[in-house]
């Protein structure tokens, strides 16, 4: 098989749902799957393949993997962990079982993801990982502690694995974007919480913002980039410049500049 394919999560809406479009559009099969099983796009399209997967269930990932594979003679080009779930607000009013939930996704299921997609990846030469991750994951961030300790999770699994997996040619990043309008934000934000930060900076990404960077970050020509974060966004990209300069001053200031960001929006 000579089409080049790519596997998502969390692809029934949201930045999951456009990156899985644009892939597709792109020429690529791609293997669209999503707990609900429910998609509103793509039932007709002859270079995508829909799914019902629960991300953080071990052996359904690999069931909906192994799934895919049947339509890609075991090729698989990229792997993109994108299914996520957000717990907002303070810390103390957070209830154990979506703390855990979050985890069960946000980590767990990109762990199960890669598991299940390494035989396959490591197959294919030139192949990739892509992991949604947040910028968040620059720094702890207040009203989001749980969703930001599992994005630094992300991205210790990011460096970690792209040391490990050169041996295979595999290529692993994570993208990292701030806020963005998302209908599972959106919902959060319904329920009535009020985050400081992001009153202050406002939901100025939209998803396709995020898979524009995701289709740059996986062309050809940047995949002997040594780059693993791709920050998404003015205000992301700030963050990442300063947390990442190798001295503590940067962190210093990042952190400044959350807690004055939280004191404008109250």
């Amino acid at each position: 098989m000579t089409q080049k394919t790519v596997f998502v999560s969390g692809a029934g809406r949201g930045i999951g749902r456009d990156i899985a479009e644009r892939f597709a559009k792109e020429g690529y099969l791609v293997g669209a799957y999503t707990r609900s099983g429910h998609f509103e796009w793509g039932q007709n399209d002859p270079n995508v393949v829909q799914g019902k997967m629960d991300s953080s269930d071990p052996e359904d990932y690999k069931r909906a993997i192994e799934d895919f594979m049947k339509h890609t003679d075991g090729r698989l080009d990229i792997l993109i962990n994108n299914a996520g779930v957000a717990v907002i607000g303070e810390f103390e009013a957070q209830k154990f079982e979506d703390e855990k939930r979050l985890f069960d996704v946000n980590v767990m299921g990109y762990i199960n993801g890669i598991h299940a997609a390494l035989p396959y990846l490591k197959n294919t030469p030139g192949a990739q990982i892509v992991n949604i991750s947040s910028a968040a994951s620059f720094v702890g961030t207040p009203d989001l502690a749980v969703y930001s300790a599992a994005k630094f999770a992300i991205r210790g699994l990011t460096e970690a694995l792209d040391i490990e997996f050169m041996k295979y040619g595999i290529r692993i990043i994570d993208v990292n974007p701030l806020f963005v309008k998302t209908d599972m934000v959106e919902k959060e934000l319904e329920k009535g919480y009020t985050i400081p930060i992001l009153k202050t900076l406002g939901l100025k990404l939209t998803v396709s913002d995020v898979t524009d960077v995701v289709w740059t970050a996986t062309r050809p020509e940047k995949q002997k980039s040594s780059r693993l974060h791709w920050a998404v966004g003015k205000q992301a990209r700030a963050l990442s410049h300063q947390h990442f300069l190798p001295n503590a001053a940067p962190r210093a200031l990042t952190r400044a500049m959350a807690k004055r960001n939280a004191k404008k929006g109250q």
